[in-house]
């Protein structure tokens, strides 16, 4: 399964780009984000052309402007969008039964932790530990929650919300040592940056990069891939461009998954995401899987 769907909802990936992002050309563009188009630009001038990779990385994960590292906007209720978690607690709920199967099957150790990359607001987690609370489960004297979060200002919201739900003894920062547990993704892996490409004649591969036009706008241009892995990753897939399609690559999905490892003694990585097996996902007639809203 490859999960690089990038369904790009982010109001990150419009930072005042003009023909970046597949719009119709005809349409108003979304506000900008001067700050965050400045840094951008500095550094193509500075560097050259970027990957899509490069570019996406800065629109969300800027430090101070990106769409889910800034202190304002971005997803939740009253944002831009809702997952699941925020819709209602029946997800938490469901979640919190798979967790106490888990720690059942791996003995009831006395310290279970449930890690939440990409906690968000902290709703997911939430409502495991409001799922086992309703239940009497005995999961909820031995769980321990970590939350793993890109944002300063969203860990703080998370620590702010267990502790008005009378969860804050239940949340510790996260740390390296070997534990039993189950660590959770929900909607975060299409949100890691991807390498855009475009198949050429024959079995050539293009990489597609951004860059600046001749007034200063961002445009996109095609080039040499920037790294290998992007051939081998369509290798290991069994999959050919055809001449001019339009793809895109997460490579960062294989580190992102030894890094989320770390610490887990034994236990369960459960990924809730969008995606398709490489034949549905790189089908020509699909296209491009970036999208702006």
């Amino acid at each position: 399964m490859s999960s690089n769907d990038a369904d790009a909802r982010e109001r990150g990936m419009t930072v005042g780009v003009r023909r970046v992002a597949e719009l119709d050309p005809n349409a108003p563009l979304p506000a900008s984000e001067p700050a965050l188009l400045a840094r951008i630009v500095g550094e193509i001038r500075e560097t050259g052309p970027m990957t899509f990779a490069r570019f996406m990385a800065i629109a969300l994960y800027d430090p101070e402007d990106g769409y889910y590292t800034a202190a304002a906007g971005g997803p939740g209720r009253g944002g831009d969008f809702l997952t699941a978690p925020e819709g209602h607690a029946i997800f938490g709920w469901a979640i919190a039964r798979q967790a106490e199967e888990v720690w059942d099957r791996l003995g009831r150790s006395p310290r279970f932790v449930i890690r939440e990359h990409g906690a968000g607001t902290g709703a997911l987690g939430l409502g495991i530990l409001d799922g086992l609370r309703r239940s009497g489960s005995d999961l909820a004297e031995a769980i321990r929650y970590q939350a793993a979060e890109a944002s300063p200002a969203r860990l703080e919201q998370v620590r702010a919300r267990f502790s008005a739900a009378g969860f804050g003894d239940r949340l510790e920062p996260i740390d390296d040592r070997s534990s039993d547990g189950l660590l959770l993704a929900n909607e975060l892996l299409d949100a890691l940056p991807v390498h855009m490409v475009e198949g050429g004649p024959g079995r050539d591969l293009r990489e597609v990069f951004v860059a600046l036009d001749g007034t200063g706008d961002l445009v996109l241009e095609t080039g040499a891939p920037s790294t290998a892995a992007i051939a081998s990753r369509l290798a290991d897939e069994g999959i050919q461009l055809a001449d001019g399609q339009r793809a895109e690559i997460c490579l960062e999905i294989d580190p992102w998954m030894s890094g989320a490892l770390v610490g887990l003694q034994r236990g369960l990585l459960l990924i809730v995401d969008y995606g398709y097996p490489a034949d549905q996902l790189y089908d020509p007639v699909r296209g491009s899987t970036l999208r702006a809203y």
